[in-house]
């Protein structure tokens, strides 16, 4: 039976050269692989670009939501109002304003814990991007310093 270079020999491990890649093999092999770090990061970067382009698209849908919902919600405080202003001995106009405090607390409440949020995520995404870079630099060096005499 004749065998092929690319067929499976246990003597050679399976195929594969036995032993770690030697001088300019090696250094090569790390250059390569920190190249390949370099691009997923790149990569990684323009999937968050991508991601937030995305992002701003769906934000313009949120807002037309969001006027639609303000319209529901001017008349759903509406209909409260005129209904304290049955249910109690209150003028309309306190009616509207009690109402109308009540909801702005309200969207205030929940504006202040939503950008809070928002702020947070983006700081976190500046740091992971940051560390990324510093790590690939850190990397690069290391590995350039310690293949300089291979070349």
């Amino acid at each position: 039976m004749q065998r092929f270079a690319t067929q499976a020999d246990p003597a050679a491990g399976n195929g594969r050269p036995r032993g770690r890649p030697s001088g300019p093999n090696r250094a090569h092999l790390l250059r390569s692989l920190t190249q390949l770090a370099k691009l997923q990061g790149e990569l990684i970067q323009a999937d968050f670009g991508e991601a937030r382009q995305r992002a701003g698209r769906s934000l313009v849908v949120f807002a037309v939501c969001g006027v639609i919902g303000v319209a529901a919600v001017h008349m759903l405080m509406l209909g409260l109002a005129e209904l304290l202003t049955e249910a109690t001995s209150l003028s309309r106009m306190a009616s509207l304003f009690i109402v109308a405090a009540v909801g702005l607390t309200a969207a205030l409440a929940a504006g202040a814990a939503a950008w809070s949020r928002v702020r947070g995520a983006s700081q976190l995404l500046r740091r992971t991007k940051r560390e990324l870079k510093r790590n690939l630099r850190a990397a690069e060096d290391s590995i350039s310093q310690l293949f300089e005499g291979d070349q």
